[in-house]
Order: C-alpha cells, then structure tokens, then sequence
C-alpha cells in the first residue's frame, strides 16, 4: 500500500513539473496589452508631443506633502 501511494505522489509530481514547464514555454501565448490610446505623436517626440514652447509654458508645482495615489495621479497637500 505504501508504495502504491508513494507512486501516486511521484506521478503526481512529475505531472505538475512537466505542466508547468510546458506553460512556461508556451511561446504562442502573449501577455495581455495595455490599452494604448494615440496620441497624435510619435512616441520618440519631445515633451511628448508638445512644442518646446507649450512645454516651458507649464507651470510646475512641487508636491509638497505627498498622501497618495488616486486615479493614476500623485495626490499632494500643499497647503502650508
């Protein structure tokens, strides 16, 4: 009995080696893409499609108190 379960477990173990190795050389399967929205520019213009002249007219805020993510967005409190 004890080595019909000794089997079992070995085959068992083999079987979840071989599957595993198997997924990881699935080359076939892509890893699912972001959705990626056009822009307009290529992606290798600078300021990211802006002019030099729109990107100095951006006023830049420094994140004082940083408190978090929301949205994709740094939340900052930069009240003194």
């Amino acid at each position: 009995m004890r080595t019909a379960l000794i089997a079992t477990m070995s085959a068992l173990a083999t079987l979840a080696a071989i599957s595993i190795a198997s997924a990881a050389d699935n080359k076939a399967v892509k890893a699912p893409q972001p959705d990626v929205k056009a822009t307009g520019a290529p992606p290798d213009a600078p300021y990211g499609g802006l002019t030099p002249k729109e990107h100095v007219a951006i006023p830049y805020q420094p994140c004082i108190d940083a408190k978090g993510w929301k949205n994709g967005k740094l939340v900052c409190d930069n009240r003194n």
